[in-house]
């Protein structure tokens, strides 16, 4: 029951507060601000439900499948979905920032040149930045209640409805229902741990414990559903051949065939494990990180595999946020770009600026910084947007991870810490002491790692497109290429250790290992309806079979190292730089 409504301003804001009671009488509080001169824009803030009161402890975002097994409301996700196109705080006014439809959102328009484009900066160094203010958005959609209660249940957003959802259980359940409610936060899909779909995204129709007793219900998590089809063409344009909700690798007999989605996800599991512990373990810069501009390991390589192997339109990227999964695939890579931040604490944002290749919002050849804006997205004034730096923290936005619980407040022991975790997750070299490298280039016990790194101008290829790498007839790894950006130089680094054991080539020299692995090794370009594109035409392609040292770490709390990398340029150097060679 609503107690008050209150009016004030405070700071040039104009607050609207209202109190609620719940069976208990406890009054909860939620507070929705609008600055005076921009009363349009939604000021990105987060959550504060559920925050501890002594300690200000945040609630975590969790595992979905933990939520599922606990059989926790997840289903009450995308109940958002239910909202006016209308809307910018509806389902599709939010999942519409990221791509199509090209249009103005939080009263931020278009820049000369920059109609025909998304706000999403991929393939850039603000990619991980720009999301987190962006996943936050929806969490505040999902959960937090608005200052005014709408008669119409269908016009209510999701936050209102998880929030309402538990007001409503009653009997011996009422109160943990009322708690997490409380404490809800979106949970994200560890597709590095599990990279299976997660089994609640899977099934058309799902039987859940409502208030008012059990209930078949169709899952908002399976799909979207547009409200009007055919889309516009004004609107969308090019998606005359999407279906009628969105899908993942359809066939001609079903939008979403799970059992052959978890098939090519289930194959690609342990390369998509490798390089997400690679990035860990290797990406020592905020840019090398973040980005496939990086000239490094990247979380956003496994994160384009991932969008890449469900497919459909999840792996179209000026829809795919319309998919459910999107929000949770996207909470991960924030996740552990956030963990990763808490290893290298003294990297948290970019050091170097680059120029923007241009966005709806941001004009080509702009300077790109962590001062720079994340538009469309404003800070708790409604005035300033969001930049890397003001986002690095997630605390401020009323959240953090299970890895992240309980840290002291030394950076160092937490970083100990939560490389054990990392460690323990994801790791595949146990923790032994061992001793330097020797002089032939082998650890006397230090392994031996293969990858293949990956240099290409995107301009040159048919977008998107995948390089798949083969030993023979064993498949060794993939770099994909989405279909944005389509300009920039792609870094990537492919492991190996499928095709190649740690030990296979000890007491060979350099040269005639080189020799084996160019009889061996081969590659292709593939578009995703199979078509092969020939190299000779991508002058900027460059694959080089790399081999280093690793030496695993002393303890759990420490990262592996590696050493004298080699670079065995021969392998691929009939296709490497075709420019120069012609």
């Amino acid at each position: 029951m609503r107690l008050t409504d209150e009016e004030n301003m405070a700071n040039g804001t104009r607050q609207w507060t209202s109190y609620w009671s719940d069976d208990t009488g406890e009054l909860w509080l939620f507070v929705a601000s609008a600055n005076v001169i921009k009363a349009n824009s939604i000021p990105i803030i987060g959550l504060t439900t559920g925050i501890g009161k002594e300690a200000g402890a945040r609630p975590a975002r969790r595992n979905i499948n933990e939520l599922e097994a606990e059989a926790g409301p997840i289903w009450a996700l995308s109940a958002l979905e239910d909202g006016s196109d209308s809307e910018e705080n509806s389902y599709f006014g939010v999942a519409g920032v990221h791509g199509q439809p090209y249009k103005s959102w939080n009263g931020v328009g278009p820049v000369p040149g920059g109609e025909a484009s998304g706000f999403c900066p991929h393939g850039e160094a603000l990619f991980i930045s720009w999301h987190r203010p962006y996943i936050t958005l929806y969490e505040v959609c999902v959960k937090s209640a608005p200052r005014r209660l709408s008669a119409d249940r269908k016009q209510q957003i999701l936050g209102q409805k998880v929030q309402q959802l538990a007001d409503e259980y009653s009997g011996k359940d009422a109160s943990a229902y009322k708690t997490a409610g409380q404490t809800f936060r979106l949970p994200y899909w560890d597709w590095a741990l599990d990279a299976r779909i997660p089994p609640s995204c899977t099934r058309p129709n799902i039987t859940v414990n409502a208030p008012e007793g059990s209930i078949t219900i169709r899952n908002p998590l399976y799909s979207y559903k547009w409200h009007h089809y055919p889309l516009d063409q004004g609107l969308f344009p090019g998606s005359e051949s999407l279906e009628n909700e969105t899908t993942r690798s359809p066939n001609p007999t079903s939008h979403f065939p799970v059992e052959d989605v978890n098939t090519k996800l289930a194959a690609q599991a342990q390369q998509i494990k490798l390089k997400v512990y690679h990035a860990f373990a290797f990406a020592d810069t905020y840019e090398k990180m973040a980005s496939m501009t990086g000239n490094g390991n990247s979380f956003e390589s496994p994160h384009n595999d991932v969008h890449n192997l469900v497919g459909g339109s999840f792996a179209t990227l000026t829809v795919t946020s319309f998919d459910p999964l999107f929000m949770l695939h996207h909470c991960n890579l924030d996740r552990l770009a956030a963990i990763w931040a808490a290893i290298y604490f003294e990297n948290t944002v970019q050091t170097t600026s680059y120029q923007s290749g241009g966005l709806f919002a941001t004009v080509r050849g702009e300077d790109i910084t962590a001062d720079s804006p994340l538009k469309p997205f404003y800070q708790a004034d409604g005035k300033t947007f969001h930049t890397s730096k003001s986002v690095r923290d997630i605390t401020q936005f009323g959240y953090t991870y299970p890895e992240l619980q309980d840290l002291d407040l030394d950076v160092h022991q937490n970083a100990l810490r939560v490389t054990e975790l990392v460690n323990d997750l994801y790791g595949s070299l146990p923790a032994r002491r061992v001793r330097g490298p020797h002089p032939s280039g082998y650890g006397t016990q230090s392994s031996r790692e293969w990858v293949v790194s990956v240099e290409v101008e995107r301009s040159e290829l048919e977008l998107p497109c995948t390089i798949h790498i083969y030993r023979g007839d064993r498949y060794a790894g993939r770099t994909t290429l989405l279909d944005m950006p389509r300009y920039g130089i792609l870094f990537d680094e492919i492991p190996l250790a499928g095709v190649i054991s740690a030990s296979e080539f000890r007491g060979m020299s350099p040269d005639a290992v080189e020799d084996l692995l160019e009889k061996e090794f081969r590659f292709e370009i593939k578009k995703d309806d199979g078509t092969v594109l020939d190299p000779m035409k991508v002058p900027s392609l460059r694959l080089d079979v790399q081999g280093f040292d690793v030496q695993p770490p002393s303890s759990l709390s420490e990262l592996p190292k590696y050493s004298g990398k080699y670079t065995y340029s021969k392998v691929f150097a009939q296709y490497n730089g075709t420019r120069a060679l012609r």
